[in-house]
């Protein structure tokens, strides 16, 4: 079912955009923007365009994005069995706002914060400040991202992540989950075998597994081929076990989902990137901030990039952190050291590849392939939650980028924690 608003919805979200009850409401619409493609997966999206009159001022219009359940049953029932829309909701409806009220800068022409306004949540949809308003766009693709992005992405993820320890600090250390427990939950992960996303990863594994012999590295090498193809599926599912909170460091709350679609950027005059905007919180998690860096590293740039830019992009993330910690009255130095970020930075590296290895048939898939699937439930179903193999294999082969980008991952899998483990 696709998402309806009423004129009661439309009417509260405009007044906690515009901050008053006084308006007239002259007209608005509710327009889909996925007739050109889609945003994401997991997700439709609308706009809803508005005509307002506040009292002695002519009529003016006001946008705001709106973030729904998808209509697709199967990602629909994904959504809501595995809670990632609730997992947004609480997000947007717990912490959003004292987040922005904590760590808000005065910047003239810039956005509050590091993430757009929540102005309704509903049982089905959420509205959001119209990023497009204020000149962000999407960058899409499936290229490596420019540094002068990356540098924005990472500075934007220390302002987050100092947000959430400053909500703890001035709440005498109480973590996060031990003020909303209700957020503490994972959506990427779940351990009952039956559910929708221990499906996808089931299917993810399978194809790891499958694809080895067609890998340019190690084709024809059948005693490669075997130990990698045994290893495999017991040290992807490792992963799972990193995420949430790690024991001895300081965790804080984390995007989770730091590829290229969820970052909008803004442009000066001249075309180059000025601010960038994190949307899309479905699979926040409670967790060291290191993971959105080195996540966002490994999903948005290739190992000649990272082999350039990785120390670097370290530093300025944990610099952006400790800068914003010490406008709010914080010390970095006692609230996380150097040395404890950059030690869990190098850990968490491992694991990065390691989702890459899920997730890039995923994110680096062209659209020709996916969203065809979005518009035939059984074939998204089956490609989704119980094999995918055939359809990435050829993928692989016919894809030049895909075929490089993943090599990369599956080398540095493959060498690094089997071959040479």
């Amino acid at each position: 079912m696709e998402v309806q608003l009423n004129e009661a919805d439309v009417r509260a979200a405009l007044e906690s955009k515009l901050g008053r009850k006084d308006l007239e409401l002259v007209s608005w619409e509710q327009k889909s923007l996925m007739e050109d493609g889609r945003l994401g997966y997991l997700g439709d999206h609308f706009m809803l365009e508005a005509r307002v009159r506040l009292p002695c001022a002519a009529a003016t219009d006001v946008t705001l994005f709106v973030k729904a359940l998808p209509k697709n049953p199967t990602a629909r029932k994904t959504c809501t069995t595995s809670g990632l829309f609730r997992k947004e909701a609480l997000f947007y409806g717990l912490l959003s706002a004292d987040m922005i009220a904590a760590m808000r800068q005065e910047r003239p022409g810039f956005q509050p914060f590091v993430f757009p306004a929540c102005h309704l949540i509903k049982d089905d949809c959420i509205l959001l400040d119209d990023l497009s308003r204020s000149g962000f766009k999407g960058m899409g693709g499936r290229e490596c991202m420019p540094i002068e992005h990356a540098r924005l992405v990472v500075k934007a993820l220390g302002e987050l992540h100092a947000a959430g320890l400053v909500l703890e600090e001035r709440a005498g250390g109480r973590t996060l989950v031990d003020q909303f427990p209700e957020i503490n939950y994972e959506t990427f992960f779940c351990p009952d075998p039956e559910h929708a996303m221990a499906k996808w990863h089931q299917a993810s594994i399978k194809l790891c597994v499958a694809i080895v012999p067609h890998l340019d590295k190690y084709k024809g090498d059948s005693a490669a081929i075997a130990k990698a193809q045994a290893a495999l599926p017991d040290l992807l599912r490792s992963l799972f076990d990193k995420f949430g909170a790690w024991p001895g460091v300081r965790n804080t709350l984390c995007h989770g989902d730091v590829w290229i679609n969820n970052f909008m950027f803004r442009y000066d005059a001249s075309g180059a990137p000025v601010e960038t905007s994190l949307v899309d919180f479905q699979l926040a998690r409670y967790t060291p901030p290191a993971h959105d860096l080195i996540m966002f590293i490994a999903f948005c740039t290739d190992r000649a990039f990272q082999k350039r830019y990785l120390d670097e992009l370290t530093r300025l993330h944990y610099d952006s952190m400790a800068a914003a910690l010490r406008r709010a009255g914080c010390d970095p130095d006692k609230v996380l050291p150097w040395s404890e970020f950059q030690d869990v930075a190098a850990k968490q590296w491992k694991y990065g590849l390691l989702m890459m290895a899920l997730e890039q048939p995923f994110s680096l898939a062209p659209s020709s392939l996916m969203d065809p699937l979005l518009v035939d439930e059984k074939k998204f179903y089956q490609h989704c939650h119980v094999d995918r193999t055939d359809a990435i294999i050829k993928l692989y082969e016919e894809d030049a980028y895909f075929r490089s980008r993943y090599n990369e991952t599956m080398e540095g899998i493959i060498d690094n924690y089997i071959l040479n483990a």
